[in-house]
Formats: C-alpha cells, structure tokens, sequence
C-alpha cells in the first residue's frame, strides 16, 4: 500500500511539474517552435521574439516632441561652440608660438 500510495504521489507531482512547464504554451502560441525537439528551431523562434519584443518603440505627443526638437538644437549648438572654442584655442596657440 506504501508502494502504490509513492508511485501515485510521484506520478502526481510529475503531472503537476509538466502541466506547469506547458501552461504557458496555451497562451503564447507564438513561442512555440515548428519542431520541439530541434534546439536550432527553438534557437530560432526565442531569438526572433526576443528581438521584436526588445524593438524602441517610441510614442510621441506634440509637447514631447517639442522637447526632443529644441533638446537636439541645444545639443548642436553646444557641439559647435565647444568645437569653435577647441579650434580658437589652437590657432591661438599656433599664432603665439615662436617661428623656427
């Protein structure tokens, strides 16, 4: 009775351990590869949903877009004043050097 009573409590657990593993199956059908038992083709299917749900997806409202606008200006204009300022220094610098 103690052999019988093991065998349906590991049966039991196996069932629930794969019920539990498969669950997400039944609603994310679309992780489910074509064979599954070829590693190439699960390969194949994680890394195609991996990289779509790792996709920039941007959503812009008017106001947001404003600031991305003036924000890519300021980021310009400060660009080529510290280029302007770099290039001024070393000319100066050239200037001020003595001729051989």
């Amino acid at each position: 009775l103690a052999a019988l009573l093991g065998g349906a409590l590991i049966l039991a657990a196996a069932y629930a351990a794969l019920r539990f593993a498969i669950a997400p199956v039944y609603r994310f059908t679309e992780w489910v590869p074509e064979s599954l038992v070829s590693l190439k083709a699960m390969r194949a299917v994680f890394w195609n949903r991996a990289s779509d749900a790792a996709r920039l997806i941007s959503i812009r409202t008017p106001a947001s877009a404003r600031i991305a606008f003036w924000g890519a200006l300021d980021r310009a204009g400060a660009m080529a004043l510290l280029l302007g300022l770099a290039l001024g220094r070393s000319r100066a610098r050239r200037l001020r050097a003595p001729a051989p």
